[in-house]
């Protein structure tokens, strides 16, 4: 599943881009209360607190939130994921039940960590996917990331020749307000990656800064440093979901009716 590059998100962010932050001027365009100035001033008498005071038109007020929404939806890492939205969960699959209201509730009061592990194809890229779509929808700065490939661009970051520096995307990692691991356990288990890993849980772990991690590794293969504060009970609420066919279901979903669908094993 392609998901834009972490150091292409912060390049973005960082680089202002040409004409940004510039207010629409086209006569269509010009706002009848403030005229296109932005700002209004309220006709009150002399005297008045108001009197002389400049307030933010509505119409900057909107087009400053909608900015604000689209920086954090940049910030997210989460244009390849549009689909992957809770609307779009197929509640109606075995083994699913537990982690859906988990996610949802985690939306809802987003504290702690949450932990969803089970094999492959049981549906948690989804919940983690819909989770930052709703956490962004509210204005919450998320981040999603694939182990994985975040592992590979920190290293990619080590050269010189990189655009971004290596602390550079370990610092968006640690510090986001909410941060989404997608298939921890994948990675190449070396001991670079181990520290790396280290580094971006203990942080998060010793701020207690929410963060879903998804993984089908067991117990027994994880770095112990790290499983203790994964499975800490005063911190993490661990679901297990069991829907190994979810995966194969939405593929056949999206199917046109008459054509073969997918055997479920």
């Amino acid at each position: 599943m392609p998901i834009h590059r972490l150091g292409n998100a912060l390049e973005k962010i960082r680089i202002p881009q040409p004409g940004a932050g510039l207010r629409l001027t086209a006569q269509a365009n010009v706002c009848p209360t403030c005229k296109g100035a932005g700002w209004v001033r309220w006709d009150v008498p002399y005297g008045d607190p108001n009197f002389g005071r400049a307030f933010m038109c509505e119409c900057l007020a909107r087009e400053s939130a909608d900015r604000q929404l689209q920086d954090l939806r940049t910030r997210s890492n989460l244009d390849d994921l549009q689909h992957l939205t809770f609307e779009r969960f197929d509640v109606g699959i075995a083994g699913v039940a537990d982690a859906l209201t988990a996610a949802r509730e985690f939306v809802s009061d987003t504290r702690g960590w949450l932990i969803l592990f089970g094999t492959f194809g049981a549906g948690k890229t989804h919940l983690a996917a819909a989770i930052a779509h709703e956490l962004v929808k509210r204005g919450t700065p998320v981040l999603f990331q694939v182990v994985p490939m975040l592992l590979n661009e920190i290293r990619a970051a080590f050269n010189p020749a990189s655009p971004v520096a290596s602390h550079e995307l370990i610092d968006a990692v640690t510090r986001v307000q909410v941060l989404i691991l997608d298939d921890f356990g994948e990675e190449n288990d070396t001991a670079w990656v181990r520290e790396q890993l280290f580094l971006i849980f203990n942080y998060r772990y010793n701020h207690r800064l929410p963060t879903v991690i998804t993984t089908n590794r067991p117990l027994d293969a994880i770095d112990p440093r790290i499983c203790s504060r994964m499975f800490d009970r005063t911190l993490s609420r661990t679901v297990e979901m069991r829907a190994a066919d979810y995966r194969h279901r939405e593929i056949n979903d999206r199917l046109p009716r008459g054509r073969a669908r997918t055997k479920h094993r």
